[in-house]
């Protein structure tokens, strides 16, 4: 099960061709997050309801050390702004992330790190102050920016070349 979100395979697989058709990179992908992410905390903030508030704390609680979790509260969050284009956008978005994502790279002082922003960012969303969950996530965003940078991955596309582009089909023969 999907946790009551809509199956969005079809959705999450082109959004993933596109991406790598675009060579769509992380600094893309955070700057984006940057423009929409903070103004959907604040808007959870305000429009979540108290179940959607319990479930983005217990999602920020989680242990970090598997990447699902962490698309799960920003999908969380974006369900609770109020407003379906957020929800759909963010979930779109994130989709991709995981089944692509490559997280070997990530250091423990970063999932930490992480872990820490996530809780602030959920408490303010849970106690409905619309300015500090917008500041947690812009420096939640700002920190994955930094890590990102750090680890010289700014440049790296989102969503990599699958295994199979690889291999050459020969085409068959049309007679």
């Amino acid at each position: 099960s999907t946790g009551g979100h809509p199956d969005i395979t079809q959705l999450r697989d082109a959004i993933s061709l596109l991406f790598r058709l675009q060579g769509v990179t992380r600094r893309e992908f955070l700057a984006f997050r940057q423009v929409l992410e903070p103004t959907a905390a604040s808007l959870a903030a305000v429009h979540a309801t108290d179940e959607q508030r319990s479930a983005i704390l217990q999602s920020a609680q989680v242990d970090r050390s598997h990447l699902g979790q962490v698309v799960d509260l920003h999908v969380l969050i974006g369900e609770s702004a109020g407003n379906g284009v957020v929800a759909v956008v963010l979930q779109a978005l994130y989709s991709p992330l995981a089944v692509h994502f490559r997280d070997e790279k990530i250091r423990s002082k970063d999932i930490e790190g992480t872990a820490k922003g996530h809780r602030k960012i959920a408490e303010a969303i849970s106690a409905g102050d619309a300015a500090g969950a917008e500041r947690a996530m812009r420096r939640h965003l700002d920190a994955s920016a930094g890590y990102v940078g750090e680890l010289g991955l700014t440049d790296e596309p989102i969503v990599a070349e699958p295994r199979w582009t690889t291999v050459h089909f020969r085409p068959h023969p049309t007679s």
